[in-house]
């Protein structure tokens, strides 16, 4: 499959916080489908979301994939995983559902918005393990904003921490709660707030 990773993408064409989200809701948008066909992803980055040329959002490699029984939306069997996108529930070896994937897009979400990874500084395997039994949630989305971030946004510094200081904040925080009932409901009510 051609195309770009997602984070990528958006920085080489500066696209602006309402071009990201329009690319973050192609791929809810996927993600929900797959869900809807009870198919849960469970290695969602932005190396996994490729954009081409022509601004189509792809999901790829779903060789971690795991079909769910509708009568058992979850899943205990264990799959490889990337351990800075990975959910809390993954990395503590409990039952996954769609939550999951959610937090990993809320993940990407946060990514995409603030320039910077939410765990980049503790990206290891056993450090991301020890946050997630911790219950170690990202940094606030306006207070992890790098100076480097607005420059690619085509925005100012101050306006992109007041964009990320509402709405926009408090949709990423609730997608990365640590616990999975305090999430949305699901990848299409991610998409719809």
């Amino acid at each position: 499959v051609e195309g770009q990773p997602i984070d990528l993408y958006c920085d080489e064409h500066r696209l602006d916080i309402a071009g990201r989200l329009r690319l973050f809701a192609q791929v809810c948008a996927g993600v929900a489908f797959a869900h809807r066909h009870l198919v849960l992803h469970r290695d969602l980055k932005p190396a996994n979301i490729l954009v081409t040329a022509e601004g189509l959002v792809k999901i790829v490699d779903f060789g971690t994939a795991t079909l769910l029984q509708p009568e058992r939306l979850m899943t205990v069997s264990p799959a490889p995983l990337t351990p800075a996108y990975a959910s809390p529930e993954q990395l503590t070896g409990q039952a996954v559902d769609t939550a999951s994937d959610q937090y990993s897009l809320g993940l990407v979400l946060y990514e995409l918005l603030t320039g910077v990874a939410p765990f980049a500084t503790r990206a290891s395997l056993m450090a991301a393990v020890e946050r997630a039994l911790a219950g170690v949630e990202p940094t606030a989305p306006h207070m992890a904003v790098i100076e480097g971030a607005p420059g690619p946004r085509r925005t100012s510094l101050a306006r992109l921490r007041r964009q990320l200081k509402g709405d926009l904040g408090t949709i990423v925080r609730k997608a990365l709660v640590a616990h999975t009932a305090e999430r949305y409901a699901s990848v299409q009510h991610l998409a719809d707030d």
